[in-house]
C-alpha cells in the first residue's frame, strides 16, 4: 500500500451547495464517484461527466477563496471551543 499526502486547500461555500456528495476521479478519462441516499454510482458518460464538472465550477465560483475560508473556520473555532 502507498500513502501519499499532498497539499489541501479548504474552501468555505456559505450557502447551501449541492444536494449530493460528488468526486470527479481524473486519469486516462474522467468518471464521477456520486454518493445517494439509496447508491453509491461511477458514471462515466461524456455528458453525465460535464454536468458534475459544470456543478464544480459553479461551487469554485461561489466558495470564498483560501485565505476567507481560513480566517471564517478559525471564528468558528474560537467561538465554539
Amino acid at each position: 500500500m502507498h500513502l501519499m499526502l499532498v497539499p489541501t486547500t479548504v474552501r468555505v461555500i456559505p450557502t447551501p451547495a449541492h444536494r449530493e456528495p460528488f468526486t470527479l476521479l481524473s486519469g486516462e478519462t474522467t468518471v464521477v464517484y456520486v454518493e445517494t441516499g439509496a447508491a453509491t454510482v461511477y458514471l462515466e458518460n461524456a455528458a453525465h461527466v460535464a454536468r458534475y464538472e459544470d456543478a464544480l465550477a459553479a461551487l469554485s465560483a461561489t466558495a470564498l477563496d483560501a485565505q476567507r475560508s481560513r480566517a471564517l473556520v478559525s471564528g468558528w473555532a474560537d467561538k465554539f471551543a
